[in-house]
């Protein structure tokens, strides 16, 4: 029976081998999956990445491109705003200039009309001295 048992024993130890080769199996199968499943995943990454990447450069050419485009259009526009303002200031300037000189001529044409009263109210005066 030693035969017997030996052999019992033999096929013991097989199927004890063939359930943990069964159960490897199953776990590399479950593993296959899994990193299937994460390449899968990983593709999927690299294919967003890849979008995000290509809409990034578009975009990026698309502000610059817009930024440079806003900056020349703003300069432009505050250099003309600036011309305008120096036309204004320099009508402004000839506006004081003439008032200025209006203001002297009028000055002048007081002090002389002053002059004159006073010349004629020391004739007035004097005629009225005179009369007395």
């Amino acid at each position: 029976m030693d035969g017997i048992q030996a052999k019992e024993e033999i096929l013991k130890v097989l199927d004890e081998l063939n359930n943990r080769l069964i159960a490897k199996e199953t776990e590399l199968h479950n593993l296959i999956e899994s990193n299937a499943k994460l390449l899968q995943r990983i593709e999927q990454l690299e294919e967003s990445n890849r979008k995000l990447r290509n809409k990034i450069n578009r975009g990026s050419s698309f502000w610059k491109d817009l930024f440079e485009e806003n900056i020349c259009k703003k300069y432009d526009e505050i250099e003309h705003r600036a011309n305008i303002l120096e036309k204004a200031i320099q009508e402004q300037e000839e506006i004081r200039t003439k008032l200025e000189e209006r203001i002297e001529a009028i000055k002048s044409e007081t002090t002389q009309n002053n002059e004159e009263s006073k010349s004629k109210k020391d004739v007035l005066e004097k005629e009225i001295k005179d009369k007395k």
